[in-house]
């Protein structure tokens, strides 16, 4: 029997929006690999049928498989966070009767074969991963709150590519159980279901080279090398190919989003650009403002770094939980450009 590449999104998605993402994703792995793919998307009742066909058009297009599974998150995530589609992917175990399984996050693009990953031999690890990069790893987890809760800030990874050995994990952890308890004992974690992933499988995972994540926190600096020398781009930071200004990624990006529509359909295609413009000038609020790391916002970048300075580390993870939750606004990320300049 042919191999076949197990591929994992969470989807929540009210607006039609993170469907094309995900949907353009999927294309990008599609066109660049060789291998049969079978996506599996975990998602909640905000995927309805039209949603779950139009993907379906899309993969059956490149004759290959999808299967959705409904998810109902434990009462205590929603405490956490609004947008819960990102606690999804833990339940990859529960839902995905399958032996390994790469996890991808909506807002990466895929730009060389990934079978690349697939084929790297985590037999004897809980997942293969990347570091998550260094001021986050630095500035956030290296702490006491973090030190307390025993993650080990050196091989913190981000969990937006994830290649999990299901099995292995599956006969480790009753994750559900220990998901509840981790998150009843730690209440003012900063990165919530990335937190709880680092926490359970810090003993045996095996850190990847970048390529196979690679984090564009600042999308501007992204160059036609990197789109063309990495595996997966992560689009991670606040400003996406669908918000950003960078010319070399918008056109990379926009050759697989139009691959979504129908040939038949073009007008839904530019009836969505002609949208777009105007619905991302909307959410520029100040969340991404004070992520351009300006002069203007050296103010605020400041009395974060005084604060990081008074506070024990408990009140400071506390407050950037609550900071992060009410107002959205991840300045724990801002120390560092403050101490940089």
């Amino acid at each position: 029997m042919k191999e076949c590449i197990q591929i994992a999104f969470g989807l929540y998605d009210k607006n039609g929006d993170y469907t094309r993402y995900i949907a353009t994703t999927i294309v990008s792995i599609l066109e660049n690999t060789k291998h049969d793919v079978c996506i599996h998307i975990l998602h909640d009742k905000s995927i309805d049928s039209d949603k779950k066909n139009f993907l379906l058009s899309i993969v059956e297009k490149y004759k290959q498989s999808i299967k959705f599974y409904l998810v109902s998150v434990d009462k205590i995530l929603l405490n956490f966070n609004k947008n819960i589609g990102t606690f999804f992917r833990l339940y990859i175990f529960e839902k995905c009767n399958v032996d390994k399984i790469i996890y991808l996050d909506g807002d990466v693009l895929i730009t060389n074969d990934i079978y690349k990953l697939w084929e790297t031999n985590i037999e004897d690890y809980y997942c293969a991963v990347v570091r998550d990069i260094k001021e986050t790893r630095e500035i956030i987890i290296n702490t006491r709150y973090y030190h307390k809760i025993n993650i080990n800030y050196n091989n913190y990874f981000n969990a937006g590519v994830i290649y999990f050995n299901c099995e292995k994990i599956r006969n480790s952890f009753d994750v559900k159980k220990e998901l509840v308890k981790f998150f009843e004992k730690n209440k003012y974690v900063s990165m919530f279901d990335q937190d709880f992933l680092n926490y359970l499988l810090q003993e045996r995972l095996m850190i990847l080279n970048k390529k196979f994540n690679f984090i564009a926190n600042n999308v501007n600096n992204i160059t036609d090398n990197d789109l063309n020398e990495n595996v997966i781009i992560h689009f991670a930071g606040p400003f996406k190919p669908w918000n950003c200004n960078n010319e070399k990624v918008i056109y990379y990006y926009y050759k697989y989003f139009f691959k979504i529509f129908s040939k038949d359909n073009i007008d839904e295609f530019c009836r969505y650009m002609s949208y777009l413009p105007k619905s991302n000038f909307k959410r520029m609020g100040l969340k991404h403002a004070l992520l351009e790391y300006k002069k203007e916002n050296s103010i605020f970048l400041s009395i974060s770094c005084i604060l990081k300075g008074i506070l024990s580390d408990r009140y400071f993870c506390k407050l950037a939980y609550y900071v992060i939750k009410y107002i959205k606004i991840r300045f724990l990320y801002n120390i560092y450009y403050v101490l940089k300049k």
